[in-house]
């Protein structure tokens, strides 16, 4: 449970202090008073600093009006669903190659499950903007919050110039994708002001490919997400699968010292780089399979929640969106290796610093980002 104000804090001082005057008054020694003052003192400052840790932090909220109203508790079952759902989704080309091998087995066609995969394999994927609403079902079940306080600034920049939305870490299931995508259309008051670049290898998987074009999916090669800038802002996880592969409970790992390409693409086409850590984005355990990811050059890994399960584990802490500054770019259509140097170090010190101001609100004070 999370304090949200001093009144909580009061109020367990006060049943405590009526304790001890209880205690202190059948017992009547001098070193038990001193005791049980030390113990209300140290309540009263942990809880006082609970309370303080989420103060820079505002939750974020369901705004879309099908969502409201429902009550509460099931906007949570639904976002559980959801993220479930959507991690198991992950395990659907292993499940559609086994279905394939029993059925070669069996000797059977299942022609109605046939029919309905080839005609998601190559039907063209579609944007539906009002899918990215869905994440805000996933708002209140993982105690979402953002640390933007002031959006108008964020959605003049929007206006002025075209954003590069660049969110760290990937996870090894990347939930924070659905929920930024419906926060970011509510920030800039816009639906569908922006494309999401996504690995290309989703694009030739059935069903996959549907859901992805739904949220607004472009393959995340360098030409299309250079042409989609020309009208759209972009999102994209910078850290890819090599940060999927280096995701650990607990640990704060950032895969950037050779994304440089990002770097020219926003040099090139005048964009401007916006750094934002997911903290406390760890809601799996996995195992990843190294050796053969470095073979077949993708990564492969099997992950599981509750229950050996793909059903998150409950969050430890709130899921905060540290969300900074957009870093300043001048436009140089044949960028020199230094230019791309000076602003690929310009934004890892961004990032240190956005993650060293928001890791007490995350309720880690003690964290270190570890850049690779």
């Amino acid at each position: 449970m999370y304090w949200n104000s001093n009144f909580s804090n009061l109020c367990i001082l006060f049943c405590l202090a009526i304790a001890a005057e209880l205690f202190i008054a059948s017992h009547g020694s001098l070193r038990v008073t001193a005791g049980v003052c030390s113990v209300l003192w140290l309540q009263f400052v942990r809880n006082t600093k609970r309370n303080s840790e989420h103060m820079d932090t505002s939750p974020c909220r369901v705004e879309a009006w099908l969502f409201l109203r429902w009550s509460k508790r099931w906007r949570q079952r639904v976002g559980w669903v959801i993220a479930s759902g959507f991690a198991a989704s992950f395990y659907a080309p292993a499940l559609l190659a086994l279905a394939v091998v029993w059925c070669v087995a069996q000797r059977c066609v299942p022609t109605k499950v046939l029919s309905l995969l080839v005609l998601s394999w190559v039907a063209p994927t579609m944007e539906w903007p009002m899918a990215r609403q869905l994440g805000q079902l996933l708002y209140e079940a993982f105690d979402a919050r953002h640390t933007m306080t002031d959006s108008l600034a964020l959605r003049q920049a929007a206006e002025d110039y075209t954003l590069i939305f660049c969110l760290h870490p990937h996870g090894i299931v990347p939930l924070q994708t659905l929920m930024f995508c419906a926060l970011c259309d509510q920030l800039l008051k816009r639906t569908g002001s922006f494309v999401v670049a996504s690995a290309s290898v989703l694009f030739y998987l059935p069903v996959l490919r549907t859901l992805v074009g739904w949220f607004g999916g472009v393959p995340a090669d360098y030409e299309t997400i250079k042409r989609s800038l020309h009208s759209r802002h972009l999102y994209v996880t910078p850290g890819g699968l090599a940060e999927m592969m280096k995701a650990k409970r607990g640990a704060d790992i950032v895969v950037w010292k050779k994304r440089r390409g990002l770097c020219r693409l926003a040099l090139e086409t005048g964009a401007r780089l916006v750094p934002i850590y997911v903290f406390n984005n760890d809601y799996f355990d996995h195992a990843p399979f190294t050796s053969l990811s470095r073979r077949l050059r993708v990564s492969i890994l099997l992950f599981w929640g509750q229950c050996g399960l793909p059903i998150p584990f409950r969050p430890r802490r709130p899921l905060v969106f540290a969300i900074g500054q957009p870093l300043e770019t001048r436009r140089i259509a044949s960028p020199t290796d230094s230019d791309i140097d000076r602003l690929h170090a310009n934004y890892e010190t961004a990032l240190h610093d956005l993650f060293r101001t928001h890791r007490a609100a995350a309720g880690k004070p003690d964290a270190h980002l570890v850049v690779t």
